[in-house]
């Protein structure tokens, strides 16, 4: 059979990634296709050769289909829902470094207790304060668990985050008397670190230590936005393009090396060394994992005198990544990893060859211009398969990526390897002058790199948004297509009909939502899990009158406000507590915001005020005041303050909106605020009988009260208001 590896790899990525993200219907859609699969191989007289492939694409089909629903409904929502918002006491083992992530210290823990009862489980602490804590040391501490949520939280294994009863942990560590591997591995890597931020400063010192070492946390919120602005973030994830840059620079040192037998097998020996050597400082995130494996398989081949397969190869890496973790695919880095290397494998050498045979009889081509195209139709093919991707993740494109990762991926790999050469040449003292010199090269590349993003990213109207509920149903609609099509003789030629058409739909039905959106007054009401983030939109402009909810939704809050593509033109923070103002620096951080509006008294955080005080106009607010503020499209706010928090009464003559705070006092809210047509809170209200609502948005996760009837809750979906 041909390309067996691939055929059952791919496939089997393909099921899970479709399960994963389209929940039942992507269930459907699956068997759906491997009936017609299997009909076609049966009687379809055309692909009796082919008979054995799509036979054994069908049965990996439904085996993924029915393995990941099995993993969720017999492992991942049993083991999660267990111990699901209940305050326990763990002792737990740190398997990973620390990092910082939207303010918070994130701890990767492997419990073996919970409530004093012997429990295996993967969870990630949050805390706000950093604790003194080393890998394979043991800690002891009383948490609240809840399920986790965050796609990319599940793709690492994780059942629960963790956070601490109080704002800051009380915690016991116990200090291993060994250490791990992971300990020694972690101390190198930061070495490596320390010599490259001691070398090469500021952004361009951040950007080196991400493309280089795998630093994912080191890079600046603004430099992290400038790269998903540009779409040019798959190049700072280590990945098959950093491995290919490390593996030819090795093949390039042992060039002259004599090409006999014993000769080819030390070369291939020193470079499966160096390349699993990159892996573990880099860390084995799946994109690492993928890369490696494809390079390892290709090398070993050639010690065993074998010629390896690509394709065959990616399915390995895809069937070791996935089979035994199918939430794997929630990580949309190895996604992108995987459709980049299929662009380079299965587009890009077609189009060179096409280009080749047209282009070969002119002197200047093969001298200055083959180069060029080359580093095109490379970015061209690995945008091409990423670009759905990031549609159907994030809802955002940017067709300006082919031109601009010409440019960048060139200066990418020379970054790359002077970093790699400073990082190790500084850990020597005698080699430390030419550790100098290549960092001195890598510090103008990657301010050459970080001018071509951030100009990139500037750009006007070269980004282009959808919500990814409507993106989705698409492409697995336009996925359906391209797969009856491949059963027909002129498949290449249906193709292209079926992409020309599909980007006409694409582009037509999302103009029409554009155009018939943009008069809408419409006020949407996130998920977060236990907390208010509402957003009033109009005309390309929006307004957030509360940024509140659970730390692990805080990228799923900032995506959403990222696709959206409008600008805020004011941000009120309505108080200093989590379920109101959790994502306030996060949304100041990474974007424009012209006004703010904040809540300040002694708890307020002192990040948020900083980054408020630089906005064109800043407002604070506290105590008993009462506020007027004219919002959007003749929106009116009244913001009325009781002792620590406040309420906001949003009305125009259409509608009105009552937007509590969590606990709030209803008898101390006016009389005439009393009556709205929709009340908007994450938690219990006291002398809720007080209040005159006529519907009632629930916006925590724990169960509706009962008391709140015509109660609507957003725990799985945006519930949208239209104040027109």
């Amino acid at each position: 059979m041909k390309r067996l590896y691939a055929c059952i790899g791919l496939s089997l990525l393909v099921a899970f990634t479709i399960v994963f993200y389209f929940g039942i219907f992507g269930s459907v859609f699956l068997l759906v296709t491997a009936i017609g699969l299997v009909f076609s191989g049966l009687f379809v007289k055309k692909y009796t050769d082919n008979r054995p492939e799509i036979i054994a694409v069908a049965v990996v089909l439904v085996f993924g289909c029915v393995y990941s629903n099995l993993y969720t409904q017999l492992y991942f929502n049993p083991q999660s829902e267990k111990y699901n918002e209940k305050a326990v006491s763990i002792t737990a083992e740190l398997v990973n470094p620390c990092y910082h992530s939207y303010n918070s210290y994130c701890y990767d823990l492997s419990t073996s207790k919970v409530d004093d009862k012997k429990e295996n489980i993967k969870l990630l602490l949050r805390v706000s304060n950093e604790l003194d804590i080393d890998c394979n040391d043991i800690i002891k501490c009383n948490v609240v668990l809840k399920k986790c949520d965050n796609d990319y939280y599940k793709s690492k294994g994780y059942l629960y985050t963790a956070k601490s009863e109080n704002y800051y942990l009380d915690y016991k560590v116990i200090k291993a008397e060994s250490k791990g591997f992971s300990y020694y591995v972690n101390e190198v890597k930061n070495s490596l670190l320390h010599c490259v931020s001691t070398i090469i400063p500021g952004d361009e010192g951040q950007l080196c230590r991400t493309v280089a070492l795998g630093g994912k946390y080191t890079l600046s919120s603004d430099l992290h936005s400038s790269f998903s602005k540009s779409g040019l973030s798959y190049l700072i994830v280590v990945s098959g393009l950093h491995m290919s840059i490390v593996a030819g620079a090795v093949l390039m040192l042992l060039k002259k090396v004599p090409k006999t037998r014993v000769c080819n097998a030390i070369r291939s020996v020193i470079l499966i060394a160096v390349i699993f050597s990159f892996m573990v400082i880099a860390g084995f995130y799946p994109s690492v994992v993928r890369s490696g494996i494809m390079i390892i398989i290709t090398f070993v081949g050639s010690l065993l005198r074998r010629k390896s397969d690509s394709f065959n190869s990616l399915g390995v890496a895809a069937f070791v990544l996935t089979v035994f973790n199918p939430y794997s695919v929630g990580d949309v880095g190895m996604l992108f990893s995987f459709a980049s290397v299929v662009g380079i494998i299965a587009i890009y050498p077609r189009i060179m060859s096409y280009i080749d045979v047209r282009l070969n009889k002119y002197p200047v081509y093969n001298v200055f211009g083959r180069y060029f195209i080359d580093i095109s139709v490379l970015s061209f093919s690995c945008v091409l398969c990423v670009t759905p991707i990031s549609l159907m993740r994030f809802g955002t494109c940017n067709p300006l990526v082919i031109i601009l990762s010409v440019f960048v991926t060139a200066l990418i790999s020379v970054l790359l390897i002077c970093t790699l050469l400073c990082a190790i040449l500084g850990l020597v003292p005698i080699f430390q002058g030419f550790a100098y010199l290549f960092g001195f090269v890598a510090y103008f590349v990657g301010k050459a790199v970080i001018f071509i993003v951030d100009t990139g990213s500037k750009i006007p109207f070269a980004k282009v948004t959808a919500d990814p509920n409507f993106v989705r149903p698409f492409l697995l609609v336009l996925l359906l297509f391209i797969g009856f099509a491949m059963l027909f003789k002129d498949r290449y030629k249906l193709l292209k009909y079926i992409t020309v058409i599909s980007l006409i739909v694409a582009f037509s039905g999302w103009g029409y939502v554009k155009i018939t959106n943009y008069d809408k007054l419409i006020m949407s009401i996130y998920s977060t899990g236990n907390g208010s983030t509402v957003v009033l939109r109009d005309r390309g402009i929006c307004a957030v009158l509360s940024c509140g909810g659970d730390a692990e939704f805080t990228t799923d809050a900032i995506d959403r406000l990222n696709y959206s593509d409008d600008k805020i033109a004011l941000l009120v923070v309505p108080s200093a507590k989590n379920y109101d103002s959790r994502y306030s620096s996060e949304i100041l951080t990474e974007f424009d915001v012209r006004e703010v509006l904040l809540y300040y008294k002694y708890t307020t955080n002192e990040k948020t005020y900083g980054l408020a005080k630089d906005c064109e106009q800043f407002d604070t607010f506290t105590g008993y005041d009462r506020i007027n503020i004219n919002l959007l499209g003749g929106v009116k706010d009244r913001l009325i303050c009781d002792g620590n928090r406040s309420w906001q009464y949003i009305y125009n003559d259409k509608i009105s909106v009552l937007l509590a705070p969590k606990d709030g006092d209803v008898g101390h809210l006016p009389k005439k605020y009393r009556c709205a047509d929709v009340l908007v809170t994450s938690g219990e209200l006291k002398n809720y009988n007080l209040l005159c609502c006529g519907n009632v948005v629930w916006t925590s996760e724990k169960e509706v009260p009962k008391y709140y009837v015509n109660a609507v809750s957003t725990k799985d979906s945006t519930f949208d208001i239209n104040f027109k």
